[in-house]
């Protein structure tokens, strides 16, 4: 694979998770002001990916373990589940055994 190409995949996959990231970001607040806490059995209801157990436990230890602001801790939280999901979708998805940044 040469070094535009893997370039090329970063960038698609970051525009497809910003974008991911901006729906999840105004749903939460939405939810958080108007609707239900984000720690809510809805929350784990749909926990069945690896990332969004990753969300929702982040958004725990950091909103009342670490006592972060709960939009915060959301970026912290969406760094870990980006690095997560693209080691992970490199690994299965594109069969690769190595990971290269």
């Amino acid at each position: 694979m040469t070094k535009w190409v893997s370039i090329l995949e970063i960038l698609r996959f970051s525009l497809v998770g910003g974008l991911s990231f901006l729906f999840d970001f105004l749903t939460l607040i939405i939810c958080k002001q108007y609707v239900i806490p984000p720690m809510n059995g809805f929350g784990l209801y749909f926990a069945t990916s690896m990332g969004l157990i990753i969300t929702e436990l982040g958004m725990y230890l950091g909103v009342r373990i670490f006592m972060l602001n709960y939009l915060f801790a959301k970026v912290l939280v969406t760094g870990v589940v980006l690095f997560w999901n693209s080691t992970i979708r490199k690994i299965f998805i594109f069969n690769t055994a190595e990971v290269t940044w």
